[in-house]
């Protein structure tokens, strides 16, 4: 498998345990199950550009939250949706 430097760079913080995982409480699992659940109904593919420090920042927070980055874009843009969360424009 070929990694770039960014995730070689995260492989090796993994492997000298630089990384820590927070356990997700049971209200977030169902959460994201839910979440997850909806997703499956209707996909729609989307495309964009992101700089590479955000997009670093946001692998780093989805690992963090122990899911995978799409997930998390997947729940906020969700959350959005709903009107759960708010920008700062």
């Amino acid at each position: 498998m070929k990694l770039d430097e960014e995730e070689k760079e995260l492989l090796e913080a993994f492997e000298k345990n630089e990384i820590q995982f927070t356990k997700i409480s049971d209200e977030k699992k169902k959460y994201f199950s839910e979440v997850a659940k909806n997703t499956l109904e209707q996909k729609k593919m989307i495309n964009f550009r992101v700089n590479e420090r955000d997009f670093r920042n946001l692998k780093m927070k989805a690992s963090e939250l122990g899911i995978p980055y799409q997930t998390l874009l997947k729940i906020l843009i969700h959350q959005f949706t709903e009107g759960k969360v708010k920008l700062s424009i």
